[in-house]
């Protein structure tokens, strides 16, 4: 579309030219869209898909797990964001 070739295009992407003659007809027939659209991987041939049981209220050393837990986490969060910030 920028009047470079196709195969030019894909070599300096590093990406296979049919693979990206592919994306380009779907953006001139689907425009931006047509892009977003495409699912990623193909389907899951693992676990299969459970059934969302419904939520049961939680007994009090459930919750005081939860909160714990809860706590644990952001505790974690917050250490990981400084080995973060120190890393180069």
């Amino acid at each position: 579309m920028s009047g470079k070739s196709c195969v030019s295009v894909a070599i300096e992407a590093g990406i296979q030219d049919r693979l990206l003659y592919q994306w380009v007809q779907k953006y001139k027939t689907k425009g931006y869209n047509g892009l977003v659209e495409m699912k990623k991987g193909g389907p899951s041939k693992g676990v299969p898909h459970m059934k969302k049981e419904e939520a049961k209220p939680l007994n009090e050393s459930e919750r005081e797990e939860l909160i714990r837990l809860r706590a644990e986490n952001k505790y974690i969060k917050a250490e990981n964001e400084v080995i973060k910030k120190r890393s180069p």
